[in-house]
């Protein structure tokens, strides 16, 4: 639970033993925390939404824990509706908008009442993110975003939205996130707070010179590792 965080204007998500709910008549926003993932990884869920009357959905790499307007964020999002259902790039870039990719839905992949299996694969890839969705086994989006914002090249949070219009909405059976070429996800908050004591030692180090505590190359070679260091931490790999 306290992996969470929320934005609800009333009630925050109730925990039931490993599930999560958002009910009543507020929509809110709850994400985990910020994490890098190994490239190709993959997390999974099930998803119920007792009604599906509204949008609703789950984000992805993005820079914010939980946000009200998704003008502010960057980051994606896969948008659930009756009729469609959408991937959003968060914010918009140039003339392409927020929508990049569109799935016919019908209430026939994801409906009221009937809970789905989702897993979403985030690879970053030299030329752009590669973005998969499955929802049941079944591939549903499949699309390599070749204009992502570069702050969607590092790592984000991921999360889930809830909408009043639906009534209710559970999350069980969140599984983390599997495989990858590096495994499993990772906080970030113990390198981001190594880096910075790196660099402010290696701010200090003189080497190579008459009375010099190190010796010559050892700021170099420290340098070198900072900037390997801070390479995994903007790239989540």
């Amino acid at each position: 639970e306290t992996s969470w965080k929320e934005n609800s204007d009333k009630l925050g998500p109730q925990y039931n033993g490993s599930s999560m709910v958002m009910d009543g008549a507020a929509s809110s926003m709850l994400a985990g925390q910020k994490l890098a993932v190994s490239s190709g990884a993959t997390f999974k869920a099930n998803v119920l939404y007792e009604k599906l009357s509204q949008w609703t959905g789950i984000t992805f790499k993005s820079t914010q824990p939980v946000s009200g307007s998704f003008t502010t964020q960057v980051g994606y999002g896969i948008v659930v509706k009756p009729d469609i259902i959408e991937l959003q790039r968060y914010p918009k870039v140039g003339s392409d908008g927020g929508i990049i990719a569109i799935v016919e839905n019908n209430e026939e992949i994801c409906r009221g009442g009937v809970a789905f299996d989702v897993e979403a694969t985030v690879k970053t890839q030299k030329d752009g993110v590669h973005v998969l969705v499955k929802i049941d086994g079944e591939t549903i989006i499949d699309y390599l975003d070749k204009v992502a914002p570069a702050e969607a090249m590092g790592p984000g949070y991921y999360g889930f939205m809830h909408h009043s219009g639906n009534t209710k909405t559970t999350i069980s059976k969140f599984t983390g996130v599997t495989g990858g070429s590096g495994g499993e996800y990772m906080s970030l908050v113990p390198l981001e707070k190594a880096i910075t004591e790196a660099s402010k030692f290696e701010a200090g180090v003189v080497d190579g010179e008459t009375g010099a505590t190190y010796k010559p190359g050892s700021k170099d070679t420290l340098k070198a590792a900072i900037d390997a260091a801070q390479g995994v931490y903007d790239n989540g790999s």
